[in-house]
């Protein structure tokens, strides 16, 4: 698969190592199951990511996920019952809330924010490329 990409962290506590490989010290630990990573670098069976504050580090493929997940960004967001800014607001998000990406198309993406369904312009999230479908 190409990177950079986006994945998730798959578990409630990920170790972050500052090199590849269990033998490299533990740099913190990650505590939110779901929480959207970029995924920057590959080697054998660990994975080089940069989370939202832009610190970089190395964990085992296996505490990572498909799963696609962002965080809101920029304050409080109104989300709506359709693509398109005169919608109906379903839900008010605020920055940092972490929502499931349903999907993402046009400049759009729908998202669940705790089981409401919503649809924001791409921009109000971290963890979506500019531009970038997701299906």
């Amino acid at each position: 698969l190409p990177l950079p990409r986006f994945v998730s962290l798959g578990q409630d506590k990920v170790n972050a190592r500052v090199g590849p490989g269990q033998n490299y010290p533990i740099a913190w630990v990650y505590s939110r199951r779901n929480l959207p990573v970029e995924l920057v670098g590959e080697y054998e069976l660990y994975r080089k990511i940069r989370d939202r504050e832009g610190s970089e580090s190395w964990v085992h493929k296996s505490q990572l996920q498909g799963k696609r997940y962002a965080l809101v960004e920029g304050g409080t967001r109104a989300l709506r019952d359709a693509p398109d800014d005169k919608a109906r607001i379903t839900v008010q998000a605020e920055s940092g809330v972490q929502v499931r990406v349903l999907k993402c198309k046009d400049g759009w993406c729908q998202v669940d924010v705790q089981g409401t369904k919503g649809f924001g312009p791409i921009g109000f999230f971290w963890g979506v490329y500019s531009g970038e479908t997701v299906e």
